[in-house]
This record gives structure tokens, C-alpha cells and sequence, in this order.
């Protein structure tokens, strides 16, 4: 028997996912991002300098680093089904792309996602690996203004660059318009709240990554962090039926299902605001 507090009791609420966050989720949640990973660097450095040789997580617990959501049927049956989505909705956007070219584009990105799995170009620490709303727990005092967070349900971990959570738990959440007035700042107090820890700890920022490196980690990965945040929005909005499709792959097609041109509300928006992200970066594309 497992027995769990009911935080409910405390003022703790998971986020409605069909409403955009608002900075203070966002900067609450992002400041514990930093300390989820800030421990990892912490306990790598603590076990290296105890054991004379450098110790990585992924390396001293393989078996627990193991890929539980980009893996077997997913990786089929995710660029198949979020094509033929992203098909389906572009023609509601300008674009410079045929349907063609889009969709060898989309495809070509979502052929990578492994790639950015784990990184050689910063360092990698462990990830949360499913930051959408409904796995963060929140509670704001709105006579004080103090705010606290924490994060629940970790199926989904992976030793892998911290740009992947930091970026998707930005782009999942937020609408685009928080998206573009203030993800930089969100990379910044991440990367403030993770030196700040790390210095308490007496582990220079030298040991983990600069917020250069951060800032060129983030824009590396975006193409990625995009398509997942559009399935994961879009995933929610499907029937039972479709959402099927998208886990069997047997069942997957590209077929061009519109299903937010007469819809609206917070989500949708979410979703027009992805595709918009995603074109331009496929408009960018060589």
C-alpha cells in the first residue's frame, strides 16, 4: 500500500493545462527547474571528488536512464500523425512552403529528436522529461504574493541537456505571447537561480554551463520542443479514437483531419501560436 499527502490541503493545485500560465507559474516552476537540476550537477560533483574520478548519472545508472517516451511505436507513429495535423491546419497561416516541402521539413525534425537526447555540447543533467501543467503542483498566496512549486509524476526521466525541460516546460505552458516577451528572461533566471545554488554549494557555474551555452542549447532544441508541445496540446483536444492512432502506429496516418479551424478557446490559441513557431522554423530551414 502506498499511502500520499493530499497537498490539496496545503493550497497546492495542478495548472488547468486549457489555460496559458502566467509569469509567476512560469517563474516559480522555472526556479524549481533550476534546483531539479542543480542536484543533479551537485550529487555528480559530490560523488566525483568522494570517488577520484569523474562520475555522470547516465553512466553509474544506465538502467534507470532508459528512454520511456521516444522509443518503439512512438517514434513511428509521431511524425505520421503530427504531419498530417500540421497539414491540415497551415493552410490557415502564411507560408512561403508547399505542403510538400512542410512536410518533409516536419519530418527531417522530428527524425532528430534523438539526437538531442543527450548532449556534447553542454553539460547534461537529469531531466524531469514531462513538465506540462498537470505535473506541477502550485500554490500562490495572493495576499503576500509568494508563490512555491513542485513536480510530481517522474516516468519520464532522462539524462539529457536542461535545455529539453526548460524550453518545453516554457512552450507547453505559456501562450505565445509570453512565449516571445519573455523567454529570455525565463533562460536567465533559470540560469541565475542554478548559479546561486550551485555557489551555495560551493560548485562554480564553471562546472556546469554558462548562459551562452544555455542560450545556444535552447535555440538548438526548439525545433523539437515545438513539435512536442503541439502533440502533447494536441493530444488533449483528440478522442479516444484518435488518440489511438497516434500511440499505434498500424493506426497512424497522414491524413488531413482539420480539427481546429472552427474551434476556439485558450487551447486552440496555444496551438495557432505553435504552428506559427513551427513555420517559421521550417521557413528557416536549408
Amino acid at each position: 500500500m502506498l499511502l500520499f499527502d493530499d497537498v490539496s490541503t496545503s493550497g497546492y493545485h495542478s495548472k488547468d493545462f486549457n489555460m496559458p500560465a502566467s509569469y509567476k507559474w512560469l517563474a516559480t516552476s522555472v526556479k524549481m527547474l533550476a534546483k531539479l537540476h542543480a542536484a543533479s550537477i551537485i550529487v555528480e560533483e559530490k560523488l566525483s571528488k568522494k570517488l577520484g574520478r569523474t562520475v555522470r548519472i547516465d553512466a553509474e545508472y544506465p538502467n534507470a536512464m532508459i528512454e520511456n517516451l521516444f522509443k518503439g511505436t512512438v517514434t513511428q507513429s509521431m511524425p505520421r500523425s503530427l504531419c498530417g495535423f500540421i497539414l491540415s491546419e497551415a493552410n490557415q497561416f502564411q507560408s512561403s512552403l508547399s505542403q510538400d516541402s512542410l512536410k518533409e521539413k516536419v519530418e527531417a525534425i522530428c527524425a532528430k529528436i534523438h539526437e538531442h537526447m543527450k548532449s556534447d555540447k553542454i553539460r547534461n543533467v537529469l531531466n524531469h522529461g514531462d513538465l506540462w501543467g498537470a505535473n506541477i503542483m502550485y500554490k500562490e498566496d495572493h495576499d503576500t504574493g509568494a508563490a512555491s512549486a513542485y513536480f510530481i509524476d517522474f516516468q519520464m526521466i532522462r539524462y539529457a541537456p536542461p535545455s529539453l525541460d526548460l524550453m518545453f516546460l516554457i512552450f507547453v505552458n505559456a501562450d505565445r505571447s509570453t512565449r516571445q516577451e519573455h523567454q529570455a528572461d525565463m533562460i536567465q533566471l533559470y540560469h541565475k537561480e542554478l548559479t546561486e545554488i550551485l555557489t551555495s554549494y560551493k560548485i562554480g557555474i564553471c562546472k556546469a554551463f554558462s548562459l551562452d551555452e544555455l542560450v545556444a542549447s535552447c535555440e538548438e532544441v526548439k525545433p523539437i520542443i515545438v513539435c512536442m508541445s503541439l502533440m502533447y496540446s494536441r493530444f488533449l483536444l483528440m478522442s479516444k479514437e484518435q488518440r489511438q492512432k497516434v500511440i499505434n502506429p498500424s493506426r497512424a496516418s497522414d491524413k488531413k483531419e482539420q480539427i481546429t479551424s472552427n474551434a476556439e478557446g485558450p487551447l486552440i490559441s496555444r496551438i495557432r501560436g505553435l504552428m506559427e513557431d513551427l513555420l517559421h522554423i521550417c521557413e528557416e530551414m536549408t
